[in-house]
This record gives C-alpha cells, structure tokens and sequence, in this order.
C-alpha cells in the first residue's frame, strides 16, 4: 500500500505496477478483475506478446466499472468475445475495443443477447474498423468513443434479426 500511495499519482509508473501493488495489499477490486481476467484466458501485464497479455490495463478497469441495473460488471463478457471473435488479430485487444465492448453490454443481460449470433457477427468485422469508424464518429461528438463503438456493435447484431429478437441502441449511456 506504501508503493501504491507513493507512486499512484507520477507519471513514470505504469498502470500494471499500481494494479500489481494494490493485488498485494488485498484490494478486492483489483484482486476481482485479475481473477476474472485470467478465468477468459488474459493475464495482465507490461508486454503485449503473447497474444493472451493484456497491456490496457485503465480499459480493463473502466470495464470492470460498467455496470448497471442488468449486469454487475462487463469485464467477463468482453473478454469473452473479444477471445472468441479477436483473439491473435491486430488490434484484438486494444483499450478502445475493450471500452467499446464494455459499454455494448453493460444495459443488456445476458438473457437478452444471443451469444451465439453475436459471436458470428462480430467474428467477421476487423477490430481496427470498429475501432476506426468509432473514432471518426465520435471526431464531433460529444460522446466517448466507446459509446460510439457501442451503438454500431448494437446495429451490427440487429442486421437481420426479427423485431422482437433486436436491441435497442437507445440503451447505451452516453457519458464515459
């Protein structure tokens, strides 16, 4: 706790050493989100090879953070198909990705999104496009690009859907 507290605000320490430092202490949350992450297969670390270390270390902890009346957290679920849909692809694993998804499942329960065909669709975009048309849209936007990412991963899944089986992109919260 000593380090954490002398070191948490200068700029030279890296996220992974704050979270490390806080594991040690005991910190229920920091201790919750390496468990969830090495339950999908990641580990939390400095280097981005292998292909299963994650290095956005804030995107995994503003993940964890989302939540809402529907879901406790959004970091189980975005891991989940980040591994199933990125895993080894460029960009699979980038902070914004993890942002994006995050805020995609954070008003939905799980009952109400078809894993299966989600898995499918997402499986055939390219994580730099997400991320890319996420990033012009929210150019002269108000609203993060995690909330831009969000809304076309929402219209994406109701591409060819039924009425009652689609979800409502209107549920996605704005603010970061």
């Amino acid at each position: 706790m000593f380090f954490y507290r002398k070191n948490r605000n200068r700029r030279g320490v890296h996220p992974y050493y704050q979270i490390r430092a806080l594991m040690v202490t005991g910190d229920k949350r920091a201790n919750a989100i390496n468990r969830i992450v090495e339950s999908e297969g990641y580990k939390l670390e400095i280097s981005g090879i292998p292909d299963d270390h994650l290095t956005a270390i804030r995107a995994v902890e503003d993940c964890y953070d989302m939540e809402s009346l529907q879901r406790k957290e959004s970091l189980s679920a975005t891991l989940h198909i980040m591994r199933g849909c990125f895993y080894g692809r460029k960009s699979g694993k980038e902070g914004e990705l993890i942002r994006g998804l995050g805020k995609f499942f954070q008003p939905f329960a799980d009952e109400e999104i078809d894993m299966a065909w989600l898995f499918d669709v997402l499986a055939g975009q390219n994580p730099q496009t997400l991320i890319g048309r996420a990033s012009d849209k929210a150019t002269n936007s108000r609203h993060p690009r995690a909330y831009h990412m969000a809304v076309d991963i929402v219209n994406i899944y109701n591409r060819g859907r039924k009425a009652g089986n689609r979800l409502y992109p209107s549920y996605i919260v704005g603010s970061s």
